[in-house]
Order: C-alpha cells, then structure tokens, then sequence
C-alpha cells in the first residue's frame, strides 16, 4: 500500500519524500528503502525526537551527550545495524507545559544543526 501510495505522489510530479518518524515511534529504515528502490523517489528519513509521549523510556536515564551522540550516529552511521542514514533532524514538537524531556531533546537538536 505505501508503494502504491509513493508512485501516485511520483505521477503527480513528486520526487522527495521526507519522513519525519522519530525515535521512538516505530521508525522502518529498511522499509523506507524498500520504498525508495522501487519507486525511484528520494526518502530522507528524520532522526530525533518529538513530543514526550513518544519518547522512548530509557530517554530519561540518557544524558545529554549520549542523546546527542545518538542523532549523530543516526546521520552519520546509520539506524541500529542497517546502515541506512537519516538526513535531518525532524520532526521537533513540543507540550504546553513544555516536558523535562522536551527541553532536553529540543536543546540537544537545536545545538546539533
């Protein structure tokens, strides 16, 4: 169904998908490639984080270094063991009242760009 999807946006004239699943909200690197192989588009994956309840647990227990070193190995290595790179920093969201672990992330992504 997302192929299908991807092709009707190239028909229209599309060429670059950017996707901005984060962190911790079941993002799929492999099926992102799988969708851009075989539809010739470009699919720029996000890496990041976005408002608290998407936030993984152990978010908490990170410290700012390891947050950080985590968004640059998205960028620089790839997603877990698949080698696929994201290419921005994105979506970033935020909670009225802001959350302890939004002013970290925020903070973190902000400083990284």
């Amino acid at each position: 169904m997302a192929i299908d999807e991807a092709m009707f946006y190239k028909r229209a004239g599309g060429g670059t998908i950017v996707e901005v699943t984060n962190i911790g909200m079941s993002r799929d690197p492999i099926g992102l490639a799988n969708i851009a192989r075989a539809t010739g588009l470009n699919i720029i994956m996000g890496s990041g984080y976005y408002v608290a309840p998407s936030h993984p647990d152990e978010l908490s227990g990170m410290t700012d270094e390891e947050v950080a070193r985590g968004i640059i190995r998205d960028i620089k290595e790839g997603v877990g063991d698949t080698g696929i790179r994201a290419g921005l920093i994105g979506e970033i969201g935020c909670s009225k009242p802001l959350e302890e672990n939004e002013k970290k992330t925020k903070f973190i992504s902000y400083s990284l760009v």
